[in-house]
């Protein structure tokens, strides 16, 4: 899946060498991300391993360079243990601060960084987690109002090494996205 995302990625990126870049300041952006999520914690008994992910940022560029937003993102994961298999989803939404470089060109890499909360690691701990992310992009703007980018987020918390017990582990969740954006 990652390798089809750069692939079309980069077809987008060589192909529009002419497109005009556009003002981001005071401007509301929204954008969808489908990927790949991996849980990179070797838990046992079955690590729950990749799935796929789908995520959705509402973000408000105070200026070119920096932006502010919340981003929703949800997985779903079918994990094996003793006690059975269980689909479960694992969702996460975070309050986040963008910067990016390269203002008033039509490509854009960019950071980002938020606090928010994460459902745990399905079967091995319950309830709410409050939750770190960082991200590092790169998108390309097609036309007046589109982008297309490629995207790797992380994302961790601390909860239960599994249910039965009380040590906590801290959790580490890769989250690799090709992002549409439409800018309003």
């Amino acid at each position: 899946m990652s390798r089809i995302m750069v692939v079309v990625f980069s077809i987008l990126f060589f192909s529009l060498q002419n497109v005009q870049a556009q003002d981001q300041a005071g401007r509301v952006e929204v954008s969808f991300s489908l990927g790949g999520h991996t849980i990179l914690n070797d838990m046992e008994p079955s690590p729950p391993g990749m799935t796929a992910y789908l995520g959705g940022q509402l973000i408000y560029n105070l200026t070119e360079t920096q932006a502010i937003g919340v981003r929703y993102g949800a997985a779903a994961y079918e994990i094996s243990s003793n006690l059975g298999n269980a689909e479960a989803w694992m969702g996460d939404i975070f309050a986040a601060y963008r910067y990016s470089w390269r203002a008033g060109k039509p490509t854009r890499i960019y950071l980002e960084a938020g606090l928010g909360v994460s459902d745990p690691i399905p079967l091995y701990d319950t309830g709410v987690k409050f939750a770190f992310t960082a991200a590092v992009g790169v998108k390309r703007f097609i036309g007046q109002r589109f982008s297309l980018g490629l995207e790797t987020r992380g994302v961790s918390f601390v909860q239960k090494e599994n249910t039965l017990s009380s040590q906590n582990v801290t959790a580490a969740i890769n989250e690799f996205s090709l992002v549409l954006g439409y800018l309003f």
